[in-house]
């Protein structure tokens, strides 16, 4: 359970963990997050309201992080992974991030083999951004693990630590592998 609970922890702050943006779309993004906190449901119909006006790729992320607060990440899942795929986003750093987040929502959903489906999709795009491939690995390694696939979540945090050699979270994922592998 703690590692769904983690889970749903790392999709807020991924969220909220975006490159510089146009100030009103930023400004009005992290209003929208920061009401997460204390009116899920409300956060949720302002982001909803948001992409009625303009279709706006950060009011569909608030409208995820909202949806994975009041228990739904299933369904933010879904939605990122549908905007991920739509023809008008071209650009593969936006959809990587777009599966990234649904990695997540799909981990704290319970449901590991969409995640590892989503996360392997994210890799694949962000094979040119090494930066961002340890946090994205450690996140597949827990997928894998919840799915049995112990080697295989040892070897993308074998993967990330060679990126980020002092990554507490994959040296402790990876003991953990370790001892389920023997």
């Amino acid at each position: 359970m703690l590692l769904f609970a983690a889970a749903a922890h790392l999709f807020m702050a991924q969220a909220a963990d975006l490159p510089t943006l146009p100030d009103p779309e930023a400004g009005r993004y992290q209003t929208c997050l920061a009401q997460i906190e204390t009116a899920p449901e409300a956060a949720y119909e302002e982001a909803m309201a948001w992409i009625a006006e303009n279709d706006a790729l950060l009011a569909h992320r608030c409208a995820a992080a909202a949806l994975v607060e009041r228990g739904r990440p299933a369904v933010a899942a879904a939605r990122m992974e549908e905007l991920a795929t739509r023809g008008g986003i071209r650009d593969p750093g936006v959809q990587a991030e777009l599966y990234a987040v649904a990695g997540n929502a799909w981990l704290a959903a319970r449901n590991p083999g969409r995640a590892r489906t989503a996360l392997t999709e994210t890799l694949t795009l962000l094979r040119d951004s090494p930066e961002y491939l340890p946090d994205v690995l450690i996140d597949r390694a827990q997928a894998l693990g919840l799915l049995g696939d112990w080697r295989g979540a040892e070897e993308d945090l074998n993967r990330a630590l060679d990126l980020q050699p002092d990554n507490a979270l994959a040296l402790r994922l990876r003991s953990g592998a370790r001892v389920q592998l023997g």
